[in-house]
């Protein structure tokens, strides 16, 4: 089965201004798939069936045998799931293209939980299609999309059902603090909003000069927290992927950060100058995990501006890091995982971190917000808060939300935290 490629557009003028003039930009992006209709023809699944959770293969992705195929420069490439026991399929597809003979796909190797296929394509011809036994039709090649997030400073990630108002705060935060200009959502089967409403939602950020969804409507795979079992999730890493070679491999930095994670500003430098710095233009994001005030309501739809307290007592581990890359510098064999850069040694340095912010979340993953925030062994992460109130202080309409009533209380909370440390210290001896 075939799924059509298309790409939406909206006319800009040179100052974002949406009207009809010579300069476009993607809006709306539909991949050009491959999925399997035939029983015969599936992936199986790397788990052994004893250690399946219950609806693992519900979630599992036993029928995509790409997710997009596009132009790359001279190449064209597939984008997919780990080709595994499907690896014959690819191997008989062919690329064809007019004036050329029909191509076939050379795998990449070495890669965890993502598939890349290349072919030779000399042409560039836009009607240039991928034949395979499983489509009733040939597969259209999609456009290369990189020169339209050419000098970009870009912020993507793979949504479900964020609430608009976290991705609008999302898209603010990081135009703000790190001047970025290009905003990109994979949208993973959203109910709750249609993706012109998504796309609108990230088109009306101060600064951005490019929003794009990607619709990415295939498994996310399933998720386990027993971590020797992160076997079987693809869809993320696919998008990672493919947004690195469709879309930002002119772009002046890649930054990846999911709609709970805000990262902060460090003296004056954005996290997409740090990364411009590092040796390899790999930057690697440290995490700390950050909750709401004590006595924030539960029923109300949280915020982030909510989030900015921290666990000091007893230490907490930290989130697991993300990255910022200058996509050109990072070497073609590497490939863009969630947590880390595969292939390639991570810069850390000049204290750039993110918040992970835990009652931001729509509990796809369990529920995260069922925390209690405890005086004495919680404190404010001042820092992230005096950027919070930074950039409230830049919407008129809403105050900053940090009355006395809160300082006294942090104060109070110090104290206490320092007396249940001694105690515990006494107490050992």
């Amino acid at each position: 089965m075939r799924k059509s490629a298309a790409v939406r557009w909206i006319a800009t003028d040179e100052n974002g201004e949406r009207e009809m003039t010579m300069s476009r930009q993607p809006r709306i992006i539909d991949p050009s798939a491959l999925v399997s209709a035939d029983p015969e023809a599936v992936r199986t699944p790397p788990r052994p069936a004893e250690y399946r959770e219950a609806g693992y293969l519900d979630k599992y992705d036993a029928t995509t045998v790409f997710y997009d195929v596009f132009h790359c420069g001279r190449k064209v490439l597939a984008v997919g799931p780990p080709a595994g026991t499907l690896r014959a399929e690819v191997a008989q597809m062919r690329l064809v293209a007019p004036g050329s003979a029909p191509r076939r796909f050379r795998i990449d190797r070495g890669l965890d939980r993502v598939g890349r296929f290349w072919a030779i394509d000399r042409s560039n011809a836009r009607d240039a299609r991928i034949d395979s036994r499983l489509a009733p039709e040939p597969i259209p090649v999609s456009e290369d999309l990189s020169s339209e997030f050419r000098g970009r400073r870009a912020v993507m990630t793979v949504s479900k059902d964020n609430d608009l108002e976290w991705v609008k705060e999302w898209g603010r935060w990081h135009a703000r603090h790190h001047s970025a200009d290009a905003l990109i959502v994979y949208d993973n089967n959203s109910t709750a909003y249609s993706h012109e409403e998504l796309w609108e939602a990230l088109a009306a950020t101060p600064g951005v000069k490019v929003a794009a969804v990607v619709a990415w409507p295939f498994r996310y795979g399933p998720v386990t927290r027993l971590q020797q079992f992160w076997d079987s999730d693809y869809a993320q890493r696919g998008a990672l992927e493919h947004a690195r070679w469709r879309l930002l491999r002119e772009a002046a930095g890649f930054l990846n950060a999911d709609i709970d994670e805000l990262v902060l500003e460090i003296s004056g430098s954005s996290v997409f100058d740090v990364a411009a710095r590092a040796a390899n233009g790999v930057l690697e994001l440290p995490g700390r995990y950050t909750y709401p005030a004590p006595g924030t309501p539960r029923g109300a739809r949280p915020l982030h501006a909510e989030s900015h307290w921290i666990k000091t007592f007893p230490p907490e581990m930290p989130s697991a890091a993300k990255w910022c890359v200058v996509p050109a510098r990072v070497p073609q064999a590497a490939q863009l995982a969630v947590h880390n850069v595969r292939g390639v040694p991570m810069t850390s340095g000049d204290g750039v971190r993110f918040a992970h912010m835990l009652n931001i979340t729509t509990d796809w993953y369990g529920a995260r917000n069922s925390f209690t925030v405890v005086p004495g062994q919680y404190e404010i992460d001042e820092e992230l808060l005096a950027q919070q109130e930074d950039r409230l202080a830049s919407i008129p309409t809403i105050p900053t939300p940090r009355p006395r009533l809160l300082e006294r209380r942090a104060l109070f909370n110090r104290a206490l935290g320092w007396m249940w440390r001694w105690k515990i210290r006494l107490g050992a001896r």
